[in-house]
């Protein structure tokens, strides 16, 4: 099939139309290489367009293409894994390197500050630094591995007594513009009635540069009663897989939190994609696929995995699936993705393997966590200077 393109030319005494014929197959190729953004607003050109999304062929070499684009996001990052013990052992936490798609058990990063399990706040690693929580002490702390500084928090309401009984939520990203490193703390209160699905939220914000707490307001729509702890931080923004109950709705969003202007937008989640999760009793992961937030969906019961772009912010209508991956009976779920195509799962005796989404292959890792749960992180290093930001002018 082909497209036709009217241009019309003009001169001073004469208008000539001429029409562009552009094969269907030069068509396939542009189309294959556009953003989800792109592709999801072309899809009204045509009805043949609009129903690419079906096209195996089409749909096979647009993700090739879309795994294979190079993002800056990647470049000199190495990928960590964060073993996360049911049991509080002081040697059982740690950060490990992943390199060539293998384990390296016997490299370990040293952790600071105390010799206590820790977890890790926000999605992790941020232009080489983490936030981290120590679970004795119960002091944040934010850490840079690379010049092995760390600077201690003033304690927020995460330590006032009148909040000990709700639940608290973290973030932690950067403010680009500002050039400041901050952590979020949303206090969500304890829901005595059962007919109560909304309760005000406490929410308060720290400026690494400024070294203080502050208030910040969450508009009332935003009232939750359940938050992911997983998050996704890329280019200013945090996102995170919430549902948003009141007595009118109970659907689930992707919150995401500017950390310049500090507030937060949703997106909210199709129901044929909640219907999936709900039907599957499986597992729900957000995560960052080569530059793009997606959501990755997984039954326990016929090892399934469904996974979906977004597009753009904020439009429900831009969710894509890209991929369906059928009859892995060995794996139990996904832990994250590493760089570009490569996915990280565990098996049901659980082992670790890597996935690459283009090729399908699986590679063993040859290592047994057994009960432990992990998490998996991009990190690179940076030299800068945490004390050096407190009170820095911009």
């Amino acid at each position: 099939m082909e497209k036709r393109v009217s241009v019309v030319a003009t001169n001073k005494t004469t208008k000539v139309r001429k029409e562009l014929h552009i094969h269907h197959d030069i068509a396939f190729s542009i189309l294959s290489k556009l953003s989800i953004k792109s592709l999801k607003r072309f899809e009204c050109v045509c009805k043949s367009w609009s129903l690419l999304s079906d096209n195996h062929y089409f749909m096979r070499t647009y993700r090739e293409s879309l795994f294979t684009k190079y993002h800056s996001y990647y470049d000199d990052a190495c990928v960590l894994l964060h073993p996360l013990y049911n049991s509080y052992h002081n040697h059982r936490f740690g950060l490990y390197p992943l390199y060539d798609e293998r384990f390296v058990s016997n490299v370990k990063i040293d952790k600071p500050y105390c010799d206590c399990g820790f977890s890790i706040l926000g999605s992790g690693s941020v232009h080489g630094i983490f936030c981290l929580s120590f679970i004795y002490e119960k002091d944040i702390i934010l850490w840079n591995p690379c010049t092995k500084e760390f600077k201690l928090i003033p304690r927020g309401i995460n330590h006032r007594k009148c909040y000990q009984n709700g639940y608290l939520n973290w973030g932690f990203g950067y403010d680009s513009v500002d050039d400041d490193y901050k952590v979020t703390c949303i206090y969500q209160p304890p829901v005595e009635d059962e007919e109560v699905y909304c309760e005000p939220l406490v929410c308060e914000i720290y400026s690494l540069r400024n070294n203080f707490w502050k208030k910040f307001d969450v508009d009332k729509k935003h009232s939750l009663n359940f938050w992911s702890n997983e998050q996704v931080y890329i280019n200013g923004l945090s996102h995170r897989v919430c549902k948003v109950a009141t007595h009118k709705c109970n659907e689930s969003y992707v919150l995401s939190f500017d950390w310049h202007r500090e507030v937060f937008t949703t997106t909210p989640i199709p129901f044929d994609i909640e219907d999936i999760i709900d039907f599957l009793n499986g597992w729900r992961h957000l995560v960052l696929l080569n530059g793009s937030t997606a959501l990755i969906l997984n039954s326990t019961r016929t090892s399934t995995f469904h996974i979906y772009i977004l597009g753009e912010f904020g439009v429900k209508e831009s969710w894509t699936k890209i991929f369906t991956i059928e009859s892995f009976p060995n794996l139990k779920y996904p832990i994250g993705m590493g760089k570009r195509s490569d996915m990280l799962l565990k098996k049901k005796d659980g082992g670790l393997v890597w996935f690459d989404l283009v090729t399908q292959k699986i590679t063993d890792l040859n290592i047994t966590t057994k009960n432990v749960s992990c998490n998996i992180l991009i990190h690179k290093e940076n030299p800068i200077s945490l004390v050096a930001y407190q009170g820095k002018s911009i």
